[in-house]
């Protein structure tokens, strides 16, 4: 081509060039159906024609091959000689377990380069070559291997960055997919492997899961759920395979025949590399003028319209959270994309918002124009509420509050961190329930005592800890890397010191190390992880016996140390598991606590935080083992000389006052939390709890702010501890 020099290009078969510019080399990391659309690729570009659907046995249907080694040799040897495959696969179980299959291609005088890895099992993958001593033998990706076997086994990070990463020339395009093989495991996952691709690559994209000939209307569209919310570039296959026909475009229920890998590649290069030039005088296979390709039938990107998995066949009111995100993100109107997600809005939530003047700004909708398409679009699906529907959202919004504390004055993370001084100390916990009294008291106390409470996720779903710890993560990476956070389970904890004795007490206690953990007593040894004293370390400055179990309810340290951690933690492989299988914090803190000791200190005096808890009795036995419960006998509650007021009450209303403080009878330190695990609202009735129900809820009546005067909260302790049975001086 005249505007390409030195591109590699192939023609389809209605005259149109595709090429790719010189010097690139794109990389497919993916699932089967990545690895058919690079063969297909590749083989257009090799033969400067798109794949044909009449070759037997196709590039792209496996099955027509005799054998995985057959279909491997000989779809190499039609890129000969500019291809190469290091490659085996036999049939064990599970399927995929024994595969390598790094493809390469590439024309001569560095004018291209594609390379193909798969993404089987992102913890595994596998190969001989690789561009590193000692294994960059040319020998071990001259041909497919006879045998099983492999010199280099890594996880899906580590094989861009030890692998693809110093592939030469260096990688231009980096293209990730799962597909088919599931979605990626969280977010901290998802952020830590976009890290990794964009050090590999200057432009990274992800490829959405194609459809399947038989599927539900939005399974193919959650698989990319999250990776749609983290990538900023998103190459959508689901999208253009969405007219793919069942009866003649699949070989199997997920594989395609050539035309839809050909469109496919025609996609991506018009989205990489720009519009495509189609041939309007052809003569002898030469192309003599050009002209600008029209666009494709259906645009190259979603319509608002279309049928994206039952959106636009369904009453708007019906769509989920992802079917939402989907319809807003093909309207091409500015919005907040992380509001939308965090919030699961839902499409009767945006019928509602939509209604409601400036509603639309709850997901950063604000431009009139933009405000204008949404509503009108909206209106065009007959986006309406049912009548019933309207009365009891209305009736919703009338009905008094359940509590005084029904709208809680807490802060935005992105909006209160961008104005957070650099000597300030942030506490952020993760909760759903905007609603929760536990978050409300805990919020009450961070208020009073002037703490910076910075709550994430609200209003989102609960989607496991690997969730959990890419919140704190990314939380910590928008502060100062020296920036001292505390990350701290709310729902069963509360606040009772200021900013200032909080960061007083992290320096008394962290000796040097960026990051300070709790201890507890009588956690199992499945769940818990007792790190060794330092030499000269006090391990009974408490006073209280086997105060030795990290405990995750409450981490301090300074910004840097906190991302490192939580990006740990994250990771599922590294947080199994549980006693139930399912991954887990404070085993994956735990971890990390054994693999870096030089990063932690431990508060064995409890300056910071008091894990009160000693719950761990066998299960048959807990009335028996009443008596044992101690623990609470080393704390008392001591009068504040000059009480804690929360302002910003409502006009005319008394004012809500702390007037205790919880300590330590024998070091009678007071801590800055107190953290009493075991007791969440959903807990409270689960069987063997009830021994810490009342010790907790006297803790609360004397640390959460209340309206009552001085003597009605004296009545109200007194109950409290009657309740609790003397557990506490």
């Amino acid at each position: 081509m005249d505007d390409a020099p030195g591109a590699t290009c192939y023609w389809s078969a209605d005259r149109t060039s595709h090429c790719i510019p010189r010097g690139e080399h794109v990389v497919f990391m993916g699932d089967s159906i990545t690895r058919y659309q690079w063969v297909a690729l590749a083989s257009s570009l090799h033969r400067a024609y798109e794949l044909s659907a009449a070759e037997y046995p196709s590039q792209v249907v496996e099955k027509e091959w005799r054998h995985w080694m057959q279909f491997f040799n000989g779809s190499n040897a039609r890129l000969a000689p500019h291809g190469r495959c290091d490659c085996h696969r036999s049939y064990a179980r599970p399927v995929g377990s024994k595969t390598i299959e790094n493809r390469f291609y590439w024309r001569p005088g560095g004018a291209l380069n594609l390379t193909y890895v798969p993404v089987l099992d992102p913890s595994t993958i596998r190969g001989h070559w690789a561009p590193f001593a000692p294994h960059d033998d040319e020998a071990h990706r001259a041909a497919y291997h006879p045998q099983w076997g492999y010199r280099w086994s890594m996880n899906w990070t580590e094989a861009i960055e030890k692998f693809v990463r110093p592939l030469q020339p260096p990688p231009t395009v980096l293209l990730l997919n799962m597909g088919q093989w599931g979605a990626l495991p969280g977010e901290g996952y998802a952020r830590s492997l976009l890290a990794a691709a964009q050090r590999a690559a200057p432009r990274v994209l992800w490829k959405t899961t194609t459809r399947m000939r038989k599927g539900g209307p939005t399974k193919w569209l959650r698989t990319d759920s999250l990776a749609r919310r983290v990538f900023p570039e998103i190459y959508d296959a689901a999208f253009h395979t969405r007219g793919a026909d069942p009866a003649t475009d699949y070989w199997d229920p997920r594989h395609f025949r050539p035309r839809v890998y050909n469109d496919l590649n025609a996609a991506l290069l018009r989205q990489l590399y720009g519009p495509p030039r189609r041939c309007v005088d052809f003569v002898h296979g030469a192309c003599n003028a050009e002209e600008a390709a029209p666009p494709p039938a259906g645009g190259d990107a979603p319509a608002a319209d279309d049928a994206w998995g039952g959106v636009a066949t369904r009453p708007s009111a019906r769509w989920n959270a992802l079917q939402t995100s989907l319809w807003v993100d093909a309207l091409g109107i500015t919005y907040n994309a992380a509001q939308l997600a965090q919030a699961e809005v839902n499409g009767s939530a945006l019928v509602r918002m939509a209604e409601q003047p400036g509603g639309l700004a709850q997901i950063g909708v604000k431009r009139p124009a933009d405000v204008a398409r949404l509503r009108a679009r909206l209106r065009s699906t007959g986006a309406t509420l049912s009548a019933q529907r309207r009365r009891r959202l209305r009736a919703l919004d009338k009905a008094p509050a359940d509590d005084h504390r029904d709208d809680l004055p807490l802060a935005e993370p992105h909006a209160s961190l961008a104005a957070l001084p650099s000597f300030a100390v942030p506490v952020f916990s993760v909760n759903t329930n905007r609603r929760s009294p536990a978050l409300a008291d805990f919020n009450d106390t961070a208020l009073a005592w002037g703490a910076r409470f910075v709550p994430l996720g609200l209003g989102s779903a609960w989607h496991g800890y690997q969730w959990l710890a890419g919140l704190y993560a990314d939380a910590a990476a928008r502060l100062p890397r020296r920036q001292i956070a505390v990350m701290v389970d709310s729902e069963d904890a509360f606040v009772q010191a200021s900013e200032a004795h909080l960061l007083s007490a992290f320096q008394r206690v962290w000796a040097g190390r960026p990051l300070v953990l709790g201890l507890e007593t009588g956690c199992p040894p499945h769940r818990c992880t007792t790190p060794p004293p330092r030499a000269g370390e006090n391990t009974s400055a408490s006073g209280i016996a086997n105060l030795s179990h990290i405990n995750g309810g409450m981490v301090i340290g300074e910004a840097w140390a906190l991302e490192k951690l939580w990006r740990a933690v994250g990771q599922a492989n590294y947080s199994c598991c549980n006693a139930k299988g399912q991954p887990s914090a404070q085993r994956g803190i735990g971890r990390f606590v054994t693999e870096h000791p030089e990063l932690f200190a431990f508060d064995r005096s409890q300056r910071l935080v008091s894990v009160i808890t000693n719950l761990y009795l066998p299960k048959r036995s807990y009335r028996k083992h009443e008596s044992e419960h101690v623990e609470q006998q080393h704390y008392e509650l001591t009068r504040l000389r000059q009480p804690r007021v929360l302002g910003g009450g409502a006009p005319g209303a008394p004012p809500r006052v702390v007037r205790y403080r919880l300590r330590n009878v024998h070091s009678r330190i007071a801590p800055c939390l107190v953290h009493m695990p075991g007791v969440k609202v959903g807990e409270r009735n689960m069987k063997g709890r009830q021994v810490m129900v009342a010790p907790f809820d006297y803790v609360r009546a004397a640390l959460v702010p209340t309206a009552e005067s001085a003597e009605e909260v004296e009545a109200r302790l007194d109950a409290a501890k009657r309740k609790a049975k003397g557990r506490f001086r």
